[in-house]
């Protein structure tokens, strides 16, 4: 999905009612992990910050969501998980917010916040 939205609002205003849940969970889940973070949009997405260093992105394509992570370290990790898994170079995709093991999710975020 192209999106140039420049404010959160209006990335959001973009979505369904069930994107927006999932991005506001995923967004929520961030900031409870990383409260040093800033949220930002660039390439019209949000994009969490740590000390101005890219940490976190988060798109909606059209047909999953996509979670861009600087860093992949924590796949070798979560083996038996990610199989389950699309990744992509440098991101984590799924369709539904239940295949991500929300224990995974979250140390999958301390870790990236943990590169800076």
């Amino acid at each position: 999905m192209s999106n140039k939205a420049k404010t959160y609002e209006q990335f959001l205003a973009q979505l369904s009612n069930d994107e927006v849940e999932v991005i506001n969970y995923l967004v929520a889940t961030i900031k409870e992990e990383l409260p040093k973070a800033e949220m930002v949009m660039h390439w019209g997405m949000p994009l969490f910050r740590i000390k101005g260093e890219d940490i976190i992105a988060l798109a909606v394509q059209k047909y999953y969501f996509s979670v861009y992570l600087w860093t992949m370290d924590w796949t070798k990790k979560y083996k038996k998980e990610v199989k389950s898994l699309n990744l992509g170079k440098g991101c984590l995709r799924f369709k539904k917010l239940k295949q991500l093991p929300e224990a995974m999710l979250r140390d999958i975020i301390q870790q990236a916040g943990k590169r800076k």
